[in-house]
């Protein structure tokens, strides 16, 4: 008998084994290429110099990392990480970031990957008196009402990854016309939980600026946006400013037992954990109904 184990197989055979193993084989990445960078939790793709045209960006408006992430509102690590960590921005970010910079968004990303359309609706862009749909938008007709952007919300033991804090639903608070602050841009945040309750209840949004676009110092008493930074985790709560002898505390101002410890501004690492008031509220707004 013919013993074939060691033949080699026919051409014809080797060409069908041929055909059908580079139809079900995954495509490889072409040597010297690299991943495509998405848009943190889309399809939407960054162009492979997306970081050198924010950084040309930057330079042109004169903005740090950590100055452009407080302005609009962001951790104030999280534009840094997107350089030295290599992480990527969530859409809401980079659409602040643009809008910061005063540049479409569209730049940054490729021209197959195009923004959603309705990227403006998320500051308002509908004309003022004309709510748009999930929109709290006041039903008013002044041309020169203004809104403060609302940057997610404040609540004391919820610790999160760095990023926008984004809301279910499109709210839109109007700014404050106050003569102090005239100029500087407002932000607000939704109040929830108890640690505050004594000055603002659950459900009511705050106002403020940013102590880094005013060369205002913090004063005793402020009612201030208290940051905690643990690692890659972060805290937003408010807090009301005690400047004693041995440093600067935060208070909180609460009737719930659960909310009476303070913590303390540093100025570096604290047992692991940086605080810092990054906001100055200057004014609540809360809804009739």
């Amino acid at each position: 008998m013919h013993d074939t184990k060691d033949e080699p197989p026919s051409e014809s055979v080797r060409r069908k084994n041929t055909k059908k193993s580079a139809v079900g084989a995954p495509t490889k990445p072409v040597a010297g290429t690299s991943a495509p960078e998405l848009v943190s939790g889309t399809d939407i793709e960054l162009l492979p110099e997306w970081r050198q045209l924010l950084r040309e960006q930057m330079k042109l408006k004169r903005y740090s990392d950590r100055a452009l992430s407080i302005a609009v509102g962001l951790n104030a690590a999280a534009v840094n990480e997107w350089f030295r960590k290599n992480k990527t921005p969530s859409l809401a970010s980079l659409r602040l970031v643009a809008r910061e910079l005063q540049v479409s968004a569209e730049i940054f990303v490729k021209p197959n990957s195009p923004l959603p359309t309705d990227a403006d609706a998320e500051w308002g862009g509908a004309t003022v008196g004309t709510p748009s749909k999930k929109s709290h938008t006041p039903p008013l007709a002044s041309k020169t009402l203004t809104y403060a952007k609302v940057l997610g919300y404040l609540r004391a033991g919820a610790w999160q990854e760095s990023g926008v804090q984004e809301l279910e639903e499109l709210i839109h608070v109007p700014s404050i016309p106050h003569p102090e602050y005239a100029g500087l841009k407002q932000y607000a945040w939704r109040v929830e939980g108890t640690s505050m309750n004594r000055v603002v209840k659950a459900g009511s949004y705050v106002i403020g600026v940013a102590f880094a676009d005013m060369p205002r110092r913090i004063q005793h008493r402020d009612l201030v946006v208290c940051q905690r930074r643990d690692h890659d985790r972060y805290e937003y709560t408010l807090k009301r400013v005690a400047i004693t002898d041995v440093g600067i505390r935060l208070d909180p101002e609460s009737d719930d037992p659960a909310w009476q410890d303070p913590v303390w501004l540093s100025s570096g690492e604290t047992g692991g954990i940086e605080v810092e008031a990054t906001h100055l509220i200057i004014g609540t707004f809360s809804f009739l109904v």
